[in-house]
């Protein structure tokens, strides 16, 4: 799963629940990628809140 793909699920989130708030973000996204164990839901949940993080300081929020 490449930034540019979690990226892509965050923007999709939003647009389909209106959510901001980043941790339920986050958990959707973590939730729709199915992650097959706990060490690669870990992964995953950690990328998502990096880069959300990196997208509203670095690219303004949304």
């Amino acid at each position: 799963m490449t930034d540019a793909d979690i990226l892509t699920a965050l923007q999709a989130a939003e647009q389909e629940t209106g959510w901001r708030t980043p941790s339920l973000l986050v958990d959707l996204v973590v939730q729709k990628l199915d992650p097959t164990n706990a060490a690669e839901e870990a992964h995953f949940r950690a990328q998502a809140e990096r880069v959300l993080f990196e997208r509203n300081t670095c690219w303004g929020a949304g």
